[in-house]
């Protein structure tokens, strides 16, 4: 998706690039407009006739959507508005359109633009949630339908992944969509994000090789366990970062409570409140044989684990006979 030289850094450049992506895929025309750079918009995006789009980010769109985006850092705002409807009513003059019924003034915008609705209620204008969909805003402004999408209210469904990406970094639904996208596995938006926002994006994931100290102590790693990556240097940092949110995920799913309260725990105090079987969880069935009690070393193990200690004992008892 990423072409030569352009800057995965940039929010405005990625909302173009995603969303025109994704409108192709779902049938949509693109179209590049003669209108001065002042009163360029982000895109304009056609809808055939006929063309379904239900099930898609699109799916309230009309024939002709003049389409702007705002980031976390570029509040949108009344001058913003006016903007916007100037190209609005340059793509309705351009056409020689008869009516706005088939036209609609879409904004999509990082956080809630509270400052323009309330500017915009201060002269009787409403913008109401569509129902059933709280991010999605709408109003008429004049002849003008105008629809607002908020990235930040978004559902983490697959269908609004590439406006999720837009999400302020500074909210739980985007540390949400970020640890969805750790799961899975979902390398091209992950890298884009930590392009975006490497700070952000840093904080949600811990140094790989603590935490694979930290998961081996804790049992949940083999000892043996080593990580091997066949691929080039940039995703193989980014599997680390992944691998290591799993691992985390993984630890305070099996315990509740690993990184942060074991470093300020006294050595002692560390297994605490653990259940029994939850204080041996890791140790090997060598381990059990040379360091527990005989009535503890079946505690917590898996029938497979229960039978190879078995199996140690059968050895080492004739051993044990032989030496008295």
């Amino acid at each position: 998706m990423q072409a030569e030289g352009q800057n995965l850094s940039a929010p405005d450049l990625i909302f173009k690039l995603l969303t025109r992506q994704d409108a192709i895929q779902a049938g949509l025309v693109p179209v590049e407009t003669e209108l001065q750079y002042s009163t360029r918009t982000d895109l304009v995006l056609n809808v055939p006739p006929g063309l379904d789009l239900t099930g898609t980010a699109f799916d309230f769109f009309r024939a002709k959507n003049v389409v702007e985006f705002k980031s976390q850092g570029d509040q949108f705002d009344l001058t913003e508005y006016v903007r916007n409807s100037l190209r609005t009513d340059l793509i309705f003059l351009q056409e020689k359109a008869k009516s706005f019924d088939n036209i609609l003034n879409v904004i999509i915008t990082s956080r809630s633009p509270d400052g323009f609705l309330l500017a915009a209620t201060r002269r009787g204008i409403n913008f109401q949630p569509a129902a059933g969909r709280p991010w999605l805003l709408r109003g008429q402004v004049g002849f003008q339908d105008v629809a607002i999408v908020v990235c930040r209210d978004l559902p983490i469904e697959l269908t609004y992944y590439n406006w999720l990406v837009f999400a302020p970094s500074d909210t739980r639904k985007w540390q949400a969509f970020v640890e969805t996208l750790l799961q899975q596995r979902n390398r091209e938006l992950l890298r884009i994000i930590k392009k975006m926002r490497p700070r952000e994006f840093i904080m949600l994931t811990k140094s790989l090789d603590d935490l694979i100290k930290e998961a081996k102590a804790e049992g949940l790693l083999d000892p043996d366990f080593v990580l091997e990556f066949e691929v080039d240097e940039e995703t193989r940092q980014l599997e680390l970062e992944t691998t290591s949110f799993l691992l985390k995920t993984i630890a305070q799913e099996k315990s509740g409570r690993l990184a942060e309260v074991l470093a300020g725990l006294k050595p002692e105090d560390r297994l605490a409140g653990l259940k029994p079987e939850d204080r041996l969880t890791g140790l090997t069935p060598e381990d059990r044989l040379a360091g527990l009690k005989p009535e503890d070393r079946l505690t917590g193990l898996t029938p497979e684990d229960q039978q190879k200690l078995l199996e140690l004992l059968n050895t080492r008892l004739p051993q044990e006979n032989s030496d008295k």
